[in-house]
């Protein structure tokens, strides 16, 4: 306001204005700009711990910000059994709640875990230091609303299991996290006129509860702390010690006062995405404290955690299927399904008319067709189409394959060793997307992996020499159960390619050609099913002729 801050606060019992005015922090009584005077509110019920100051208080001078982490530390350290990580993370964060107006992002914390390990201790420390706090429970959304739009304090809420229920409170939540986050809303006055407002709901929130909610999208704006029992020196908060937090929460309070106009120094910092916008504000707060150096590293380590997480995400999965069983700009339906089945260790379910469903898996749940799509649609730009090859009509998904390797890049699948080979094919090099529209060949899809009796008409045609190791006679045996031979496909040359799209490897390298484990099922009458398991997941069967396999040693 006209380059004055205000900030309310009490000197020796009296409301008065904290003000940096004309270059010099000062208690104001009241402030005049234009034809307004602006007074503060003698009101001490406003929800969060008032700034009361003495009149002898000097306020001219900036406390060191050193000497005010070392405090918080010490506080952090005395009342919370945890390790120092999280202790260095949540002094960041309560310096962060004096700072929000000059950061574009503010991650939340959440401590979730079961009674009686901490959560309720961890929020009082929270409510008696952070800007403006408010520490509630069953909270409303119009509460939220009001509050951080008339104060821009802190929101602190316990019991936060139900937000998943309550859309209002869960869109404030999402949104508030950036700075400049508005959500309009229709005010009827009093004379029932309508006017539109527009609440800010930006900024630091800390939430407590026995799980982590479910919503996805709230879940990625969290740092998350999973308590557990402890044995803190101090388990009781005594009066003694709330005089010291209100001692500490006014040097903090001018402290923001008097660098409410500084700027933060740049950082060139090894985060991108999400995860900049959640650690970036946390760092440039520390940056020049003994803060700095263990948060990087907690937050380092935090970041590869999150990135294994999400590399364990469904989305993830399907990438990786993708990758897999793309053919220039298609992906076969019936290959995609069965591969990802085979990554999310689970197994394709079939209708009551033996059509596949979707897959399940104990760790993922049902995964529908439906499903399948809708990400295929999200990730890919997918679209459904269908492609013939040798007189027969295959489904397909034609792909967008920039955005393919746009999550490619964002799951870091670039630097898995184990999926180069099928980067390697399907992109240039495995750094820029192929720019294919025409459709490849495509290999027909194997059988469903339940549906263990269907085998391909035709027999298997083995062109070249083919080297069996194992137990042959035991394998020419009828009802011999599940026997391992190792086929070597090397010398198979000028056939190797249409003899190995037989076996289901259409799509493999030819590095990964080499090998491949064979389990034989029951055999009659000289015949049995033989099933190749190759290292990217593919499975097929076909019939075999043993007795023409075996026919040297007959």
């Amino acid at each position: 306001m006209n380059g004055t801050l205000l900030e309310a606060a009490f000197r020796d019992g009296k409301p008065a204005f904290l003000a940096n005015h004309d270059k010099r922090v000062q208690f104001l009584s009241e402030f005049t700009y234009g034809d307004v005077v602006y007074v503060p509110v003698p009101v001490r019920s406003v929800g969060y711990d008032t700034y009361d100051f003495a009149k002898e208080d000097k306020v001219e001078k900036c406390p060191d910000l050193n000497l005010i982490v070392s405090d918080l530390l010490s506080e952090w350290g005395t009342f919370i059994d945890t390790d120092a990580a999280h202790i260095v993370l949540n002094v960041a964060a309560v310096l962060m709640s004096y700072q929000a107006h000059k950061l574009t992002t503010v991650p939340y914390l959440g401590f979730f875990g079961d009674n009686e390990t901490g959560k309720g201790q961890r929020e009082t420390l929270h409510h008696k230091l952070d800007y403006r706090a408010l520490l509630a429970t069953d909270v409303t959304e119009a509460n939220v609303y009001q509050y951080l739009d008339d104060i821009h304090g802190t929101i602190i809420e316990d019991e936060f299991d139900g937000i998943d229920k309550q859309y209002e409170r869960l869109k404030i939540w999402k949104a508030g996290y950036k700075n400049g986050a508005r959500v309009p809303r229709i005010i009827m006055s009093s004379r029932g006129t309508r006017r539109q407002h527009f609440f800010d709901v930006y900024g630091f929130k800390v939430a407590a509860g026995e799980r982590l909610p479910a919503n996805k999208g709230l879940n990625e704006r969290f740092i998350v702390e999973y308590t557990v029992y402890g044995q803190p020196t101090k388990d009781e908060i005594e009066s003694e010690d709330y005089r010291a937090f209100s001692l500490l929460r006014k040097r903090l309070l001018l402290w923001r006062v008097h660098t409410f106009r500084g700027e933060f120094p740049h950082l060139d910092l090894p985060f991108k995405g999400r995860i900049k916008e959640l650690f970036k504000p946390l760092l440039q707060v520390a940056y020049g404290t003994e803060l700095y150096d263990p948060l990087m590293e907690f937050l380092l380590q935090q970041a590869d955690d999150k990135m294994k997480f999400s590399q364990e995400s469904l989305e993830a999965k399907i990438t990786v299927a993708a990758v897999k069983v793309l053919a220039g700009s298609a992906i076969p339906i019936e290959h995609l399904r069965n591969t990802l089945a085979v990554e999310l260790d689970g197994e394709v379910l079939l209708d009551k008319g033996g059509h596949p469903w979707g897959i399940g898996s104990d760790a993922y749940g049902r995964v529908s067709n439906r499903l399948i799509a809708n990400k295929l649609r999200l990730l890919f730009r997918a679209a459904p189409d269908r492609t013939r090859q040798d007189n027969e009509q295959f489904r397909i998904w034609k792909v967008d394959t920039h955005r393919l390797w746009q999550e490619v890049k964002k799951y870091r699948l670039e630097a898995d060793d184990g999926l180069k080979p099928y980067l390697d094919r399907a992109f240039k090099g495995g750094v820029e997307p192929k720019s294919v529209e025409a459709v490849e060949s495509v290999n027909p899809p194997g059988p469903n992996p339940n549906l263990e009796n269907k085998t391909m008409e035709s027999p298997l045609e083995i062109q070249g020499t083919m080297e069996i190791t194992g137990d042959k006679s035991k394998a020419a045996e009828p009802n011999m159960g599940n026997s391992e031979l190792q086929v070597d496909m090397a010398p198979l040359t000028d056939s190797i390619d249409s003899t190995a799209s037989r076996l289901g490897s259409l799509l493999v390298p030819e590095a990964d050609r080499r090998t491949m484990f064979c389990s034989c099922g029951k055999v009659l009458s000289g015949q049995g099913q033989i099933t190749a398991h190759q290292s990217m997941g593919h499975n097929t069967s076909e019939h075999v002729d043993w007795s023409e396999l075996f026919k040297e040693d007959d």
